[in-house]
């Protein structure tokens, strides 16, 4: 939608720039598909800047822009795409629906909506490691990142940030801190072989049955 309207993307693009003045900020590309998409937008926000050098507006003179990874075309061109932004964030619900065909607000397919199937923590592995390889940072956001059956997973695979609603954001705390960094690396390199989602969740119940005492109040 963005790049069928430049005009109003050339609009937000110059609020965010003149926001960004003398801050910390950053840009995060949302449903990016491909290496064309992203350079398209990144030549239309330096055209953006350059006009308000131009017309004396205060703004950033360079941002770090980033790219969502929520469409699985994105993931299969991850490397190209990791090498032309600063920072990568997997969207992990529109991954999921698109990456398993599903929609949760269709009750006739919504059971499907497994964040531990394989495919999708292959996926995901495969960001990280393109995101290790060109040193990009990488995070993900969306539920599954403060689910207690996939935190411990993502951090074994190597995600250094888990974005999450503040609901959330307590109890998986309280989960990380009684985790051991090799013991999550351990049930992810398990959980990738596995071959089903139920698999993968049997995987974990014990895990966090063997890793967590029964009096613990994060069960609660």
């Amino acid at each position: 939608y963005s790049l069928r309207y430049p005009e109003l993307f050339e609009s937000q693009l110059a609020g965010l720039l003149r926001a960004a003045h003398e801050r910390e900020f950053r840009i995060l590309l949302p449903m990016v598909s491909g290496i064309e998409e992203l350079a398209q937008a990144r030549s239309i926000l330096e055209k953006v800047r350059l006009r308000l050098q131009r017309d004396g507006i205060p703004c950033a003179t360079s941002l770090p822009v980033g790219s969502m990874i929520e469409i699985p075309s994105a993931v299969f061109t991850i490397d190209a795409i990791a090498q032309a932004c600063d920072f990568l964030s997997i969207g992990s619900n529109d991954l999921m629906q698109y990456l398993l065909a599903i929609d949760r607000t269709n009750q006739r397919v919504a059971y499907l909506y497994k964040p531990l199937h394989p495919a999708m923590l292959r996926t995901i592995q495969r960001v990280i490691q393109a995101g290790e390889a060109w040193e990009r940072p990488v995070s993900i956001c969306g539920e599954m990142a403060g689910e207690l059956h996939s935190a411990p997973i993502l951090i074994g695979m190597g995600m250094p940030q888990l974005s999450m609603n503040a609901g959330s954001i307590p109890w998986i705390k309280h989960l990380i801190r009684e985790l051991n960094l090799s013991d999550c690396q351990s049930l992810a390199q398990q959980a990738l072989a596995c071959t089903s989602p139920s698999q993968v969740h049997r995987l974990v119940d014990e895990f966090l049955r063997d890793t967590i005492p029964d009096e613990y109040a994060l069960w609660q």
